[in-house]
């Protein structure tokens, strides 16, 4: 099987591209199975699947493959990749750009001259396509009974040539983007982060975050113990108890909640307990205005969870 040869990635842990897609494919999986609920759409997770599974297609041909085992990538993959699932099936994908979106903007952030600057010689391998498409179709039987509906179109890729294929991008493919409504943005946006969660984990080796689960009784023994730290009470000094304030705990209700009081007065912590009423996966997003009080709350934050599940962004 010539498929078991090509590779996705050199370094300290080398992969063939079979080991790597089907590593996707298991996170994808994982992802599926937490995001399902939210997201009751079997079309979608059909078409995000396809995403998951053609996103690195393009690292099968020739080239990219020389420059592979000398640590230099020649082009994007993801042009090669993208350009492949639009050929064979243009028409479907004219019309349903978004998870297609996804495979060519899964590196670099999606615009119509992103591939402009590419030149290099086009040349794969109709053969191992073949054998990769069997593979995609053995991923589709295994879990929606179904094959990939495409056409193998590895002998239009490389006639058509680069110049082609980048006109065709241009004038084809990012023309499905006219006419895109919010919606579609959101939606563009759900496939393309399940697309890079799938991939950051099977790269890293690691296992979707079970991310923070705590609440009320919790959180209130953290801020007991911070309370207690801050001001060095140790022994019988220390505080043994204490209760959240009356506007803290009104917020712990399930809608929208606008909190007006003094610095220093606890928003903080009744914010905290109102977010405490989230799914254990869910993230909590603090905003906050300058550079100054989003390092000062990170600081803040890591008095009440382990440093793993704190990060700043600025």
């Amino acid at each position: 099987m010539m498929l078991e040869n090509i590779l996705a990635k050199t370094g300290a842990h080398p992969e063939t591209l079979l080991e790597h897609t089907l590593s996707v494919v298991e996170k994808w999986k994982a992802v599926r199975a937490r995001y399902q609920p939210v997201i009751q759409d079997d079309k979608f997770w059909e078409e995000s699947l396809i995403s998951v599974v053609f996103h690195d297609f393009g690292k099968i041909a020739d080239n990219f493959q020389h420059g592979v085992l000398k640590g230099i990538y020649g082009y994007r993959h993801e042009f090669l990749s993208g350009m492949y699932l639009f050929a064979s099936r243009h028409k479907y994908y004219s019309e349903n750009p978004l998870p297609l979106f996804a495979v060519f903007g899964h590196h670099k952030a999606l615009t119509n001259d992103l591939f402009l600057k590419e030149v290099f010689e086009l040349s794969v391998n109709a053969e191992i396509i073949q054998e990769f498409l069997e593979e995609v179709n053995h991923i589709l039987g295994e879990i929606y009974g179904k094959t990939y509906k495409g056409r193998d179109v590895s002998k239009y890729i490389e006639k058509a040539g680069l110049k082609r294929l980048k006109d065709d991008y241009q004038h084809r493919v990012w023309r499905s983007m006219d006419g895109l409504k919010r919606p579609d943005r959101k939606r563009y946006i759900f496939y393309k982060a399940i697309l890079h969660i799938s991939d950051w984990l099977a790269s890293g080796h690691q296992l979707l975050s079970k991310g923070i689960d705590y609440n009320k009784t919790s959180l209130k023994a953290s801020i007991l113990a911070k309370i207690n730290h801050e001001n060095n009470l140790k022994g019988k000094e220390q505080l043994a108890a204490i209760s959240y304030k009356i506007f803290q705990q009104k917020s712990l209700i399930a809608g929208h909640v606008l909190a007006i009081a003094p610095t220093g007065s606890g928003k903080t912590e009744a914010s905290l307990l109102w977010a405490s009423q989230k799914a254990a996966h869910e993230r909590i997003i603090y905003l906050l205005p300058t550079r100054v009080t989003s390092n000062a709350i990170y600081t803040r934050l890591l008095q009440y969870f382990d440093q793993q599940e704190v990060a700043v962004v600025h």
